[in-house]
């Protein structure tokens, strides 16, 4: 680099000319954005954004297929069933099915890099987890009675927590996506 007022070849991370005092105006870094993020470690957010989605769709789609509720021995009796899972082996229309298929969306809207379709995929799972959970507790009132909570004849199995946390993270992930993806269509645009 040289000064522009003498012509003097300056070193790098100089602030003024050795010869003229002159100061150095420094390039712009051409790598950084508006914010001051590197582009770069912006991409890295983005990869790892995506891989976590990624992940937590999987998982979420997997944990249909695990035992949502265990019944206790006194239940099981009343209701001829030990565990309950969201995906019925005999090929029934669980909603699980519907988990499934908000996972693989997120998974298609994520390859193709659509922001808000993968929001959408990550309030959706969240909306109807907790209509499962209110679904859960009015059916028990009403096989059980009101008087009797439903902790005391059902635990919950995997399925349930792997499928809490998923659709928790999923939720969280998808907004952050979308809200890398709106800021960085703002500082393009």
């Amino acid at each position: 680099m040289y000064c522009k007022k003498c012509g003097n070849q300056i070193d790098e991370g100089a602030a003024f000319c050795k010869k003229c005092g002159t100061p150095v105006e420094k390039a712009p870094d051409t790598n950084r954005t508006g914010t001051g993020i590197r582009k770069g470690d912006m991409q890295a957010d983005t990869q790892h954004l995506r891989a976590g989605i990624a992940a937590v769709s999987l998982l979420m789609a997997l944990s249909t297929f695990l035992p949502y509720l265990k019944m206790n021995s006194e239940m099981a009796r009343y209701s001829g069933i030990r565990s309950i899972n969201l995906v019925h082996p005999a090929g029934q229309f669980g909603d699980g099915v519907i988990f499934i298929i908000l996972a693989v969306l997120a998974l298609v809207f994520l390859y193709l890099k659509k922001n808000l379709p993968v929001l959408v995929c990550g309030i959706v799972p969240f909306l109807m987890y907790c209509y499962e959970l209110v679904q859960i507790k009015r059916q028990d009132a009403q096989l059980l009675g009101s008087s009797i909570n439903m902790y005391d004849y059902m635990s919950k199995g995997s399925g349930f927590y792997l499928l809490s946390l998923s659709v928790i993270a999923l939720l969280a992930l998808s907004v952050l996506f979308f809200m890398q993806g709106r800021n960085a269509g703002k500082r393009n645009g």
